[in-house]
């Protein structure tokens, strides 16, 4: 219903870069969710490598409806010629990217990619942007470990680059994913939680490969673009966080994963031989300042079973999916 829609900042264009991305496409449907038509098809521009067209189901809009994706080139020149108010920004090659391409042309991209949004935030002062980065990005929080050629984690370090130069254009939100949940993921199987969900869409039991225990920090993509929106429109000058925060709202263990998983959807005993001696295998972060801002804002995160819920629902079902033409 129409008294459902927010306001959103009275001037200027909404962008959206990495629109094709998991991360992007999510944001996109939390947004449609929360703007008139009207005000969605004025002021929402869409970016990302190349142009394309989206096709969305129907939710709040009059039937399905495609939307136009822009070449991310195409940004600066925006920003020089429109005011920009709000910059959702997610584009950037990931880590699983880097051996599709090569180490020297993935820093070439992903600086260029960074170089896009900073001449546009050049003519865009008065904007406020959240920028989506990642858990492997702490690793460079200290100056001392900046060793571009020596590091085994370039993008970890690109991406720390790319929040210090961004941030300090203008208001900023760092977002740091860790790992991801939610009903846009793309590529399942290169996910263990993908990968788990797959196999149980198939009734097949879940095998884990790992002998160590693989510990994770999850969050939803629901969740954490749903709570940049809040922030970027009610935003009120105030940086109550000037640090990176860990978009993270539990911990697990693959292991409990897969068996949240089998019971959910009836399938045989997983099938493990996991060495709980060893030294676990760990990315986690704490999630307290990231449940705090959801809270903050009236949001509530999503379970551990809604999570798994909503991702395979993804998968499952086309109407779910955007479709690039």
């Amino acid at each position: 219903m129409i008294e459902e829609f927010i306001t959103p900042p009275p001037n200027g264009l909404i962008v959206i870069t990495g629109a094709t991305g998991w991360v992007g496409r999510t944001a996109i449907y939390e947004l449609q969710r929360l703007l008139t038509p009207k005000d969605f098809v004025e002021r929402v521009r869409l970016f990302a490598s190349k142009a394309a067209v989206i096709s969305f189901p129907a939710y709040e809009f009059q039937g399905p409806f495609d939307l136009l994706v822009q070449p991310l080139e195409g940004l600066p020149a925006l920003a020089k010629s429109h005011e920009i108010s709000t910059v959702f920004h997610t584009a950037f090659l990931t880590r699983d990217r880097l051996s599709d391409v090569g180490r020297e042309q993935y820093v070439k991209t992903n600086r260029w990619i960074t170089s896009q949004l900073v001449e546009a935030l050049e003519f865009a002062r008065s904007a406020r942007a959240v920028i989506i980065s990642t858990g492997a990005a702490e690793a460079f929080d200290e100056p001392s470990s900046f060793d571009e050629e020596g590091t085994n984690d370039i993008y970890g370090l690109l991406k720390h680059e790319e929040e210090v130069r961004l941030s300090g254009l203008v208001p900023s939100l760092v977002l740091r994913i860790y790992a991801l949940s939610g009903r846009f993921i793309r590529k399942a199987e290169r996910f263990a939680l993908g990968d788990f969900l797959v196999s149980a869409l198939r009734k097949e039991r879940i095998c884990i490969n790992s002998t160590t225990t693989v510990l994770r920090s999850y969050g939803n993509a629901g969740d954490i673009t749903a709570l940049a929106w809040k922030w970027l429109f009610e935003f009120s000058g105030d940086l109550k966080f000037k640090k990176p925060i860990a978009a993270v709202t539990m911990k697990t263990d693959l292991l409990n994963l897969a068996q949240e998983v089998t019971k959910i959807f009836g399938l045989p005993p997983v099938k493990f031989s996991i060495d709980f001696e060893a030294i676990p295998n760990s990315y986690i972060a704490d999630s307290s300042l990231f449940l705090q801002l959801l809270d903050d804002y009236g949001l509530i995160p999503k379970t551990l079973e809604q999570q798994l819920l909503e991702t395979a629902a993804g998968l499952s079902n086309s109407a779910e999916q955007i479709i690039l033409k």
